[in-house]
């Protein structure tokens, strides 16, 4: 167990006699949360936010099996089993136990491919095949002082909490009982621009009970694929989306972005619903509306109030400003495989329709009703913006085609110099 906050994955076992069940994962989850706190968090305390989940390991041991699992604290926690169960204590487990990675982010798999973290140095003294420990993340910490905050209380979550009472308040011999309890979530955020090494960043942090286990999980691939496409030389990203990324903290999680001065939140819903295919405003998002679709990105919650736009006219040639920026990130929905499927789409209007699948898929409730303001690729809510989108989707995909093309007559040509070569 790390208690000096060296930012480096804990490890603890859990073991039990009998097959296990609930129990064995609740205390692993109980103590590797314990862990993860001393080392993550003991020193910088829960101010502080990581680009990465803080990480653990538990072994979990029921009976004469056991199993590896890599804990990851993503606002809640999750036990994902890594390795086979094989039979504790042999050589098996010893060689798993032994090979799991110093940083498990940076192995293409959790547990085989790291065995080099566990591997000695050669006779000649050199690194043979050990991997370097690496230095410690560097979290982000919100200084207090300087971060004004705006809140909205999430009481929803409920806690099914045993309470022991007296024999006279309890009738159940052993004085315990169930009770269950509202517990309040916190989403924050600041209200000014919150000044970091020269530049001016509107924070979000979110407590661990506003969303399920399923919105997290979804939200940090989202937040993931983000990140690794900001910098598509390629395809750079459009003045309408903003470089947001996501911080893990404990039990918390953080959303960064860069605060828009001299902007405000749309306060006229018509001006995006609008059937004016030249409005600047439905031209700005369906650029980020396209940009995210190509990059595998279903942005899921197009309202007003996620569009920020100019206070005043002057101020937006003045500065150079988007005429919108599309905002709010968190229910995007990383769909693998998207980009292609646009591509294999025999017209513009089928793009759309894939399109059209995920967003009911996302945003229908348990009864299979959605809410027609969020389909944004078809008419009906929304006039202009469907049009435009599906004239910029089509233009991507002539685009890529027309690619595809020139690239197979470049090596049909390429192919055919070298056979006429190879005849003389």
């Amino acid at each position: 167990m790390n208690v000096d906050g060296s930012s480096t994955p804990a490890a603890a076992a859990e073991i039990k006699t009998n097959a296990g069940g609930p129990g064995m994962w609740q205390g692993a989850a109980c103590h590797e949360l314990a862990n993860t706190f001393a080392s993550y968090f003991v020193v910088v305390g829960n101010r502080a936010f990581y680009k990465r989940p803080p990480v653990a390991f538990a072994s979990c041991v029921a009976g004469v099996f056991g199993t590896v699992c890599v804990v990851e604290l993503v606002g809640r926690l999750f036990i994902t089993p890594v390795s086979r169960p094989s039979f504790y204590d042999s050589d098996q487990w010893h060689t798993m136990a032994g090979s799991l990675p110093v940083d498990p982010f940076a192995a293409r798999d959790p547990v085989v491919s790291a065995s080099a973290a566990a591997a000695p140095a050669d006779a000649a003294g050199g690194a043979a095949a050990a991997a370097a420990v690496p230095d410690p993340e560097e979290p982000f910490i919100i200084d207090p002082e300087r971060a004004v905050w705006s809140s909205h209380t999430m009481d929803f979550w409920a806690a099914e909490v045993e309470v022991v009472k007296s024999p006279s308040e309890s009738p159940s011999r052993s004085g315990k009982t169930r009770d269950t309890r509202r517990v309040p979530q916190y989403v924050q955020w600041t209200a000014v621009p919150y000044s970091h090494e020269g530049s001016d960043l509107f924070l979000k942090v979110i407590d661990w009970g506003v969303y399920d286990a399923q919105v997290l999980r979804e939200m940090t691939a989202a937040y993931a694929r983000l990140q690794a496409c900001y910098d598509d030389k390629a395809d750079r990203l459009p003045s309408s989306l903003v470089r947001a990324s996501m911080h893990f903290g404990d039990c918390r999680v953080l959303v960064r972005a860069p605060f828009l001065t001299g902007y405000a939140a749309l306060a006229d819903a018509n001006a995006l619903t609008t059937a004016n295919e030249s409005s600047p405003v439905v031209i700005a998002v369906a650029k980020a509306l396209a940009w995210l679709l190509w990059h595998d990105v279903v942005y899921t919650d197009m309202r007003a109030p996620n569009v920020m736009v100019p206070k005043s006219t002057s101020a937006l040639r003045a500065a150079g400003l988007s005429e919108a920026v599309l905002l709010d990130y968190d229910d995007c929905k990383h769909v693998p495989g998207l980009q292609a499927s646009l591509l294999e789409a025999p017209s513009a209007e089928a793009a759309m329709a894939i399109v059209k699948g995920h967003l009911v898929r996302f945003r229908s409730d348990a009864d299979g009703n959605i809410d027609h303001r969020v389909i944004y690729t078809h008419r009906g809510y929304f006039e202009a913006l469907p049009v435009v989108l599906k004239e910029m989707l089509s233009e991507r995909i002539e685009v890529e085609r027309a690619s595809w093309a020139a690239e197979a007559t470049a090596l049909s040509a390429a192919a055919a110099a070298a056979a006429a070569s190879v005849t003389e």
